[in-house]
């Protein structure tokens, strides 16, 4: 198990890590913590904002692909159509 996922579930979705940095960030802006307290959060937010980042990243790259994916496969203009039937006779 990665080093960042640390005390997540097994494969958290965008949406645990988010809620967990939400909260990480509260109990940050509380205050009343010791300096260890408050470096030990610090540096939690940051392994959650990396997720967070990895997670999006690979989602932006999804998008990307079904986007040229469909470029892809799009049907014939209506102009083509009529191009390719006129050679055909």
């Amino acid at each position: 198990m990665s080093e960042l996922w640390r005390d997540l579930p097994a494969e958290p979705t965008f949406e645990e890590v988010y809620t967990e940095l939400e909260e990480t960030v509260h109990k940050l802006e509380e205050g009343g913590l010791t300096l260890e307290e408050l470096l030990g959060l610090f540096e939690r937010g940051m392994r959650l904002v990396r997720l967070c980042g990895a997670r999006l990243d690979t989602a932006e790259l999804r998008v990307s692909q079904l986007i040229a994916g469909e470029e892809d496969t799009e049907p014939p203009s209506r102009d083509e159509r009529s191009t390719d039937s006129d050679g055909a006779d």
